[in-house]
């Protein structure tokens, strides 16, 4: 429904959206990433341009981090780890 309402051009800003929204809490459950790798499907959003997009999220929640630990980039990457092995299997 989403995707048919939406511009080609404006699929992957809604992913990043989608990204920012889920990283904001500096922690993702199963279940977001799970939604997460929906949304991508339903827009048809490609993996490298999905990479892109949570290396760019991942960064921005790095440097906007108060206590700058190696801890919560750690947490982060493993977040974005975990959603491109989903994407793997699917393909």
């Amino acid at each position: 429904m989403i995707a048919n309402a939406l511009p080609k051009r404006l699929r992957e800003t809604a992913d990043a959206v989608a990204v920012e929204v889920a990283a904001a809490d500096r922690s993702a459950a199963q279940e977001e990433l799970r939604l997460l790798e929906l949304i991508r499907h339903c827009l048809e959003v490609d993996w490298l341009e999905a990479a892109a997009i949570e290396g760019g999220a991942r960064t921005r929640q790095a440097r906007h981090c108060p206590c700058r630990a190696a801890r919560c980039r750690g947490r982060l990457r493993s977040v974005a780890a975990d959603s491109r092995l989903g994407q793997a299997r699917r393909v």
